[in-house]
């Protein structure tokens, strides 16, 4: 029988697969439009894809060694940074939103250069805003990058 972590994994692995495969199913079945296919198709096959890679890979390999807590705990801050980030871009905007974020999470890395971080952080932001203003039919909240498409 294999080791506990392995069957979650599995499990896990075909949940997400699951899912992937009921949302397509969901979005095809309310919206087969061309433009609804051309976002969402890829993504799924890429996601789907993923899902057969990380499965073989994990039945071929040995288990894993245990991982010590304190690593995981390190990925913590990040994580309420990213939930402060999705919670705040209808008042900051997209573009400062991302902006912050971004910055701070470069800072919580360990990035000193401050000029260096902040001219990563305006131009990762503008092309993601810019990026996504041209990609979706619908308006962005913004704050400073007024983009039109």
């Amino acid at each position: 029988m294999p080791p506990k972590h392995h069957v979650v994994d599995l499990t896990v692995l075909a949940g997400l697969a699951g899912m992937t495969l009921f949302y397509a199913y969901d979005w095809y079945s309310a919206s087969s439009h061309l433009l609804n296919v051309i976002m969402v198709l890829p993504l799924t096959a890429l996601m789907l894809c993923a899902c057969l890679l990380q499965f073989f890979f994990s039945a071929r390999h040995k288990a894993a060694p245990a991982q010590d807590d304190t690593a995981a705990m390190e990925q913590v801050p990040i994580m309420v940074l990213f939930g402060l980030y999705v919670l705040s871009l209808n008042f900051l905007g997209f573009d400062l939103a991302t902006f912050l974020f971004i910055a701070i999470s470069l800072r919580l890395h360990g990035e000193r250069r401050l000029l260096w971080l902040a001219s990563y952080a305006l131009v990762f932001s503008a092309a993601t805003t810019f990026f996504f203003s041209a990609m979706l039919p619908y308006e962005m909240p913004l704050t400073f990058l007024g983009f039109t498409s």
